[in-house]
C-alpha cells in the first residue's frame, strides 16, 4: 500500500519476483550488508483498505490474537476494532509458528535478522487464560482470585499506574514474568535461527525509554543491570530477564524532538544512545541508535531549517555514543529531499 497522486491507496502486486532476494542481490552486488525486518509478533492489520495477516485470514487462529485488559472486561483483540493486530506472546503455538517463520526466512544469503516488535501489544496486553495459567504456575501454583484486578485495575493504563503509589498484589511480580516470557523466546527465536545458518546475525529493535519499556513486556538491559536499583516497579528478580547477551545487535530508537538532539537523559538522541550502551554493558556487540524523521515534531515546534540541522547533528551525537547509527526511516528522507543533511552528518561524524 503506498500513496498514488496523493492518496492513501491499495496497490495489488501482480510480479512474481521474490523481493527480498533483489534487496540481497542488489545490495551485495554494492559490497553492502544485507539485513531483513521481521515484524514478529503483529499477526495482522485492519483498516479502511481492508484487512491483512493470518488472524483476519485464519478464523481459527482467534486463540492466538491478545487479550486485553479493557475498561469493559478482558476481550480479544479481535473483536476490539481495527488498527493492528496483536500475537499473544505467551502462547506456545504462536511461538511455534513465528520460530518457523524465523527459519525459513534465515535460508536467505542474509547478513541478519531483526526482530522488530519482539513484545507485548502494550500494558493492556496479554491477560487471556494462557497467559493466566502460566503466571499462576510461575507464582509456584498460587491462584489469583481477583484476576485481572490483583494485577492491576480493569482498563488501567501507563498513566493509570504513574498515578498509583502504590501497586496491587501481583503488579511487579507480573512485569518480571513478562519479561521472562519474552527473554524465552528470544532465546528460542536466535536458537531457530541459527539452527539453519549460525553465521546469520541476530538480533531485535527496541525503544530508547527504558524506563517505561515494561510497558510492552521487554528488559532489553544486561542482566548485570539492575534495574530493582533505578525503578520501583522492577523487582530483584526483574534483571535476570535481561536479553542483551542474547543479541548479536540492536538498534535503539533514539526517538526525541529535533529540538532534542543533545543531552544526558532519555528523551534526547544522544542520551537514549548514551543510557543504552550504559544499560546493555558491553553484552551486545553492536548497539546503534537514531531518529525516527518521519513522526519527532507532532506539534509542529520546530522549522524546516532547525529539522534539517538536527538530521545532521543526530549522527555524531549518537554515533558518539554507541556503536553505530540508524536512521527511521528512509522514506521519510526522500519525501523531504533531505538525504543531503544525512550525508552531511555522516561526513562529520566520521571525519
Amino acid at each position: 500500500m503506498h500513496g498514488v497522486n496523493g492518496v492513501y491507496s491499495k496497490v495489488y502486486r501482480t510480479a512474481t519476483w521474490d523481493y527480498l532476494q533483489a534487496f540481497i542481490d542488489e545490495g551485495h552486488k554494492l559490497g553492502l550488508k544485507v539485513h531483513a525486518g521481521f515484524n514478529t509478533m503483529a499477526g495482522g492489520n485492519g483498516s479502511g483498505l481492508g484487512n491483512q495477516g493470518i488472524l483476519y485470514r485464519d478464523n481459527t487462529k482467534k486463540s492466538w490474537a491478545t487479550y486485553e485488559n479493557l475498561s469493559t472486561g478482558i476481550t480479544n483483540t479481535m473483536d476490539n476494532g481495527s488498527g493492528t493486530k496483536f500475537f499473544n506472546p505467551a502462547n506456545d503455538a504462536v511461538q511455534e509458528y513465528i520460530c518457523g517463520l524465523l527459519k525459513d526466512l534465515a535460508k536467505y544469503d542474509l547478513d541478519g535478522i531483526f526482530l522488530d516488535r519482539g513484545r507485548f501489544d502494550g500494558i493492556q496486553s496479554d491477560f487471556s487464560d494462557v497467559t493466566r495459567q502460566k503466571f499462576q504456575t510461575y507464582l509456584g501454583g498460587v491462584t489469583i482470585a481477583n484476576f485481572p484486578g490483583d494485577i492491576m485495575p480493569a482498563g488501567a493504563t501507563m498513566s493509570t499506574i504513574s498515578a498509583m503509589s502504590s501497586y496491587p498484589t501481583y503488579f511487579t511480580k507480573w512485569l518480571e514474568f513478562r519479561a521472562k516470557v519474552m527473554y524465552d523466546f528470544m532465546s528460542k527465536a536466535k536458537d531457530a535461527v541459527k539452527s539453519v545458518n549460525s553465521k546469520i546475525k541476530f538480533g531485535v529493535y527496541v525503544g530508547g525509554w527504558y524506563s517505561s519499556y515494561y510497558e510492552v513486556g521487554v528488559n532489553w538491559a544486561s542482566p548485570n543491570y539492575n534495574t530493582s536499583s533505578y525503578y520501583k516497579w522492577a523487582t530483584l528478580s526483574y534483571k535476570k530477564y535481561g536479553y542483551a547477551a542474547l543479541m548479536d545487535q540492536m538498534l535503539i530508537g533514539a526517538y526525541a524532538s529535533p529540538l532534542r538532539v543533545y543531552g544526558t537523559t532519555e528523551w534526547t538522541m544522544q542520551g537514549f544512545c548514551k543510557l543504552a550502551k550504559d544499560k546493555t554493558k558491553g553484552d551486545c556487540p553492536m548497539v546503534a541508535g537514531g531518529p525516527d524523521v518521519g513522526n519527532w515534531d507532532s506539534s509542529n515546534s520546530a522549522t524546516q531549517e532547525e529539522e534539517n540541522q538536527a538530521i545532521v547533528n543526530s549522527v555524531a551525537a549518537c554515533m558518539g555514543e554507541c556503536d553505530g547509527y540508524f536512521l527511521f526511516d528512509m522514506i521519510h528522507l526522500k519525501m523531504a529531499n533531505q538525504w543531503e543533511y544525512a550525508k552531511q552528518g555522516i561526513d562529520l561524524a566520521i571525519k
